[in-house]
């Protein structure tokens, strides 16, 4: 598979001078692996020594079996001189965080690199048991603009994204629209045919199904959980009633608010909460979900073999990229992303928090807009809260205008990538 340059591979890199352990996490099939086999390479470069070992080998999980094991083989590999040690799906390790704690502690001249998928374990016991001593990197799928860089063949970062939408729109607008349709898993990013990127797409969902749901969370009801996927595939972006999924599901509130969870911990739901100043409101009001990959939710919604406009469901899908966008976007950096609902009915998409009272209210809408204007559910946060700025995410316009002394910018959704 052609190699996809990712932002934070470098990140990664400065810190394997760092003594801490690198835990490398992110959803499956998001490209850890390729992560690491790439920094085993660099380090042959500087003539480090290295060990590799997946815990889905099972020749590579018989030499950690205990710590005394695992330090035989290590010295047994580097004898008395330093060397980095990567182990792949740490969370097969029983009480993983314990084990690694212990060999740190030991002061042994070995630096850890591990890697594992979005597992329960993996996010709270591990990370726990290493508080002090590790820094955790998430790795997601590809984002929009690695995507760019990888099609258009530039380096990670030489592309200017304003003249390339100038000078090529049609060239954008065709990569948009695949990104839009088939996500940024890796492997589906390098596939050219769309029979095989759908039926990879089936892969990773088969694999998370059965290696993270039925074997590691022991999740036995397995069909209303894939079930459960498919009914907020098609709700991205709308409140969800807990209550009403419990009815169709035939499963208690408790589960489905479990189920929900496990897929937030595991990566594929990313969880918007609604906002509010007061904090207890916030926390008893219906949350929105958005999957963190278009090509997931697309298949699981069913129109992964269609070529639909961004229009489509009304602009949800449009919503949940530019959520995404928002999330890695420089420009909201330290920002909590929320939405907005009034009583009287009023909604605004997203509303990024800097602190108290400190907000950006953010509203999508996946059309050329021609000229602007502002809609009453906008001018309804402005006047309730009285922001400095609001934003229009659209798919061309670019103006700014003032509304009632708040700066209203108008901004095509590629601008989120500056």
């Amino acid at each position: 598979m052609a190699y996809i340059s990712r932002k934070i591979y470098s990140e990664i890199v400065s810190h394997l001078k760092n003594k801490e352990i690198t835990i490398i996490t992110g959803p499956r099939q998001s490209g850890k692996t390729t992560i690491v086999k790439k920094l085993i390479e660099d380090c042959a470069e500087k003539n480090f020594a290295t060990v590799f070992l997946n815990m889905d080998v099972t020749t590579d999980a018989s030499h950690l079996v205990d710590q005394q094991t695992f330090l035989e083989y290590l010295r047994y590999k580097f004898g008395n001189k330093p060397g980095v040690v990567f182990v792949d799906e740490i969370q097969r390790i029983e009480n993983a965080g314990i084990f690694l704690k212990g060999l740190y502690d030991m002061e042994i001249p070995y630096k850890f690199v591990v890697t594992g998928s979005g597992s329960i374990d993996l996010k709270g016991k591990i990370q726990e048991s290493l508080s002090g001593r590790k820094r955790v990197f998430r790795v997601n799928t590809v984002s929009f603009r690695e995507f760019l860089d990888y099609r258009l063949d530039v380096g990670s970062n030489d592309l200017n994204i304003t003249d390339f939408y100038k000078n090529e729109p049609r060239k954008a607008d065709e990569l948009f629209r695949e990104y839009l349709r088939f996500g940024g898993y890796p492997k589906i990013v390098t596939l050219t045919s769309e029979q095989e990127k759908i039926a990879e797409v089936q892969e990773i969902l088969s694999s998370f199904m059965e290696k993270d749901i039925k074997n590691f969370l022991d999740v036995k009801k397995s069909y209303e959980f894939e079930k459960l996927m498919k009914i907020i595939a098609a709700e991205v972006g709308s409140t969800v009633n807990v209550e009403g999924l419990g009815n169709e599901l035939a499963l208690n509130r408790e589960t489905i608010n479990k189920y929900v969870w496990y897929l937030n911990q595991t990566y594929i739901l990313d969880i918007v909460r609604p906002y509010y100043t007061n904090v207890r409101k916030e926390l008893v009001k219906m949350p929105v979900y958005y999957y963190h990959d278009l090509g997931m939710r697309n298949y699981l919604f069913n129109s992964l073999c269609y070529s639909h406009g961004v229009s489509e469901t009304g602009g949800f899908l449009f919503q949940n990229f530019v959520h995404r966008l928002l999330t890695e976007s420089p420009q909201y950096q330290n920002t909590k992303i929320c939405y907005w609902r009034s009583k009287n009915g009023a909604e605004v998409d997203f509303v990024a928090e800097r602190g108290y009272k400190k907000v950006t209210p953010i509203e999508v809408k996946a059309i050329n807009l021609v000229k602007p204007g502002v809609t009453k559910s906008m001018a309804s946060f402005i006047d309730t809260y009285k922001p400095e700025k609001s934003v229009f995410v659209n798919l061309s316009l670019d103006k700014v205008v003032d509304f009632n002394g708040c700066r209203v910018e108008f901004i095509p959704y590629w601008k989120l990538l500056l």
